[in-house]
């Protein structure tokens, strides 16, 4: 689904020879992120329908990628499952390294850092609940097309202090 090429944009992590190794190995966990996302049923479903990591049949395109919906009048946009698990493994990632990791590189934690700098994998973690709680909704909206949707995992805001 993702791959260390995805993290560009917001989401850049300085990447060489190293660290790719690195990312790659934390990337192999993706097919139990899904299912805790969208629960085992449907997660199980949603795999099963990846072709070369992309998801052939039309409901299981419409959540992979950025898709908007109306909830209790409210106009809501949500940036897809694809884009949720490049945030989760951004925030893993970057907040279990010993160094600050910029798009320039990445560098020793230093007194120069910013509070930015060293909070980012923690406010990516959080647009990242945010979007999950979007996507459920949809698909509790749409239990005619998504039946086998069920929550089995919740995903709690968190803060850095």
């Amino acid at each position: 689904m993702i791959q260390t090429t995805d993290f560009v944009g917001k989401y850049a992590i300085a990447q060489n020879r190293y660290t790719e190794a690195e990312l790659e190995a934390y990337l192999t966990t993706q097919n139990v992120m899904v299912k805790k996302i969208l629960g085992n049923d449907l997660g199980t479903l949603f795999l099963a329908d990846l072709s070369g990591g992309v998801p052939q049949t039309p409901i299981y395109i419409n959540i992979f990628n950025p898709f908007t919906y109306v909830y209790r009048d409210c106009f809501v946009e949500c940036v897809g499952l694809k884009e949720i698990l490049v945030q989760y493994f951004y925030h893993l990632y970057t907040s279990e390294q010993p160094i600050v990791n910029q798009i320039s590189g990445n560098g020793k934690l230093e007194q120069e850092a910013t509070t930015f700098d060293m909070m980012k994998p923690y406010v990516i973690y959080n647009r990242m609940v945010a979007e999950i709680e979007y996507l459920r909704v949809y698909l509790e909206q749409n239990m005619a097309t998504y039946s086998t949707f069920k929550r089995q995992f919740e995903f709690n805001y968190v803060s850095a202090i």
